[in-house]
């Protein structure tokens, strides 16, 4: 039990929290804005990453699509040695349990060498972390007007974050804070770190939303 008390508050707890009520808020929250939190849905996601003792294969071959239970794999910018298997939906929690399926299956698509030179194997799996409590929001039929509700401010309380986000790029890291943000602050900055960083999150949300896509097939 922890108190926090504050002037004004900037909320990007992920929708899945807010739905436990494992944070409360005094005064409580007006009623449309906790219908709103109620109607959205958490859906579950995992990622396993694969690390191996040195690159494997071609490395201008960033992206390999799987099949129907892992779709999508992709290779880090750096490490390159690294890879990603992602999954969404009723799949998460197979692959969640059974990791070495994307091992294997990664392998096999790197080609000979590849299993002698995987290091390491590890699940980050959101659905089970108590401070996500899932891997992404969605909107069922009906409910979208809802992502607006919860991003109304309620006196000095703003809700930020991806379930905030009505112009379709749900699932990004924050977009509900770009008002926040110093516009052009990343521009600005510039430099081959921020240009590779940059470039892993367009590759990260197109590989998102691809793997959404692929599980609603």
């Amino acid at each position: 039990n922890h108190l926090v008390r504050a002037r004004v508050a900037v909320v990007t707890l992920p929708l899945g929290v807010l739905q436990t009520k494992t944070v409360c808020f005094e005064p409580v929250l007006p009623e449309a804005k906790r219908r709103a939190i109620a109607a959205l849905r958490m859906h579950p996601a995992v990622k396993v990453l694969m690390r191996f003792r040195h690159p494997i294969g071609n490395r201008r071959v960033r992206v390999i699509a799987g099949d129907e239970n892992v779709p999508v794999f992709w290779r880090a910018a750096e490490p390159a040695a690294v890879w990603t298997a992602f999954v969404t939906g009723s799949r998460a929690a197979t692959l969640a349990a059974t990791p070495e399926h994307a091992a294997d299956a990664l392998c096999s698509y790197l080609g000979e060498g590849a299993r002698g030179a995987l290091d390491a194997v590890e699940v980050v799996d959101w659905g089970r972390d108590p401070w996500s409590c899932g891997g992404y929001s969605a909107a069922p039929p009906g409910a979208f007007p809802a992502r607006a509700v919860l991003a109304d401010r309620v006196e000095r309380i703003v809700f930020a974050g991806e379930a905030t986000c009505t112009d379709g790029r749900e699932g990004g890291r924050g977009v509900g804070l770009r008002e926040l943000e110093p516009r052009g602050l990343g521009r600005q900055q510039g430099g081959r770190a921020e240009r590779v960083e940059f470039q892993q999150q367009v590759l990260a949300q197109v590989l998102f939303l691809l793997a959404i896509l692929l599980h609603a097939l």
